[in-house]
């Protein structure tokens, strides 16, 4: 059986090789690296951006501490108002069919199934992007504000205000 150094040192060097590879996926979209892994609450959080200046989307690598048993790659839309807001959000995995997050293989020819993860997740990583096409203007995102299935502010909460009037142009 594997002592805990061992095992940190393999998720260690696969979530290196995720990081690598949807920082070559996201790229070509636009998407750029926030830099070195921030780390909140025990959870580790890489970040790709596409700023549009008067929002931002985000496609995030989250996991739990550094020996994750799993991982989320987050899609977000940030609306920099007073501070950064996430009016919406989901997983890759939850877009894909795959559930929340995505299970790091262990055991015998776990190998070829990092492979396999790594391709999956750079995959429905990618086809997530069109998830962020109802936010692609203004316009958009204030109709999707007034919907409910979304996972941000809610309506009539202030920072769903700050955002709409922002988007509208009206400083607060």
């Amino acid at each position: 059986m594997k002592g805990t150094a061992a095992m940190a040192d393999e998720a260690s060097a696969l979530l290196a090789r995720l990081r690598d590879a949807l920082g070559r996926a996201l790229a070509p979209h636009g998407f750029v690296s926030a830099g070195a892994t921030k780390w909140v609450d025990g959870h580790g959080i890489d970040d790709w951006i596409l700023d549009h200046g008067w929002k931002r989307d985000v496609v995030g690598l989250f996991y739990r501490g550094p020996s994750p048993i799993d991982v989320a790659v987050r899609v977000q839309v940030v609306i920099p108002v007073d501070r950064e807001v996430v009016i919406d959000g989901t997983t890759a995995s939850f877009l894909a069919g795959h559930g929340e997050v995505y299970a790091l293989p262990g055991g015998l020819f776990r190998g070829i199934r990092e492979n396999r993860l790594v391709e999956t997740i750079v995959r429905d990583s990618v086809q997530a992007l069109t998830w962020f096409d109802p936010y692609a203007t203004p316009e958009k995102c204030l109709a999707r504000l007034d919907q409910e299935d979304r996972n941000g502010p809610r309506k009539g909460s202030p920072a769903h205000g700050r955002v709409v009037d922002h988007l509208r142009g009206r400083p607060r």
